[in-house]
């Protein structure tokens, strides 16, 4: 029986930054359902089937994130280009879109829940980012040669 080999400090580290992008993007979903159901701006079956889309995305980002751990390389691809790439284009989208439109500042309410959803996009998306940093080190690309 062989030993299962330990992955390198940057593909733990790695990991941690997608399980903490997950739980970032778990309360950004809770605030914008909790947002769109007290403001009445989307029906509940809309909020509803949007939460258990994301559930079903954050699964397969975890699903991708331990296959990481076990050095499996395809899954540095995945995670870079369907959620470093695509996910956070549709996570800044919405900011930078209003910015081009050419929205003032001023228009901007820093009410309570908009700066918390500030907060946690923020953490979400440097915690993709620092991911894709840490999974593109010497020592991953090592680990997650094909032997």
């Amino acid at each position: 029986m062989s030993a299962v080999p330990v992955p390198p400090w940057e593909i733990q580290l790695a990991t941690v930054c997608w399980v903490g992008a997950v739980s970032a993007g778990g309360v950004e979903t809770v605030l914008g359902a909790a947002d769109a159901l007290s403001t009445g701006s989307a029906p509940v079956p809309a909020v509803m089937a949007g939460m258990a889309l994301r559930a079903v995305l954050f699964t397969g980002v975890l699903a991708a994130a331990s296959q990481l751990w076990n050095g499996r390389g395809w899954a540095r691809g995945a995670l870079a280009v369907l959620v470093g790439g695509l996910a956070t284009m549709t996570l800044l989208s919405g900011p930078v879109g209003w910015l081009l439109d050419g929205a003032p500042w001023s228009a901007v309410h820093l009410d309570p829940g908009f700066v918390s959803l500030a907060a946690v996009r923020s953490v979400h998306v440097l915690a993709v980012w620092a991911a894709i940093v840490l999974m593109f080190r010497p020592a991953a690309s090592v680990y997650l040669r094909p032997s």
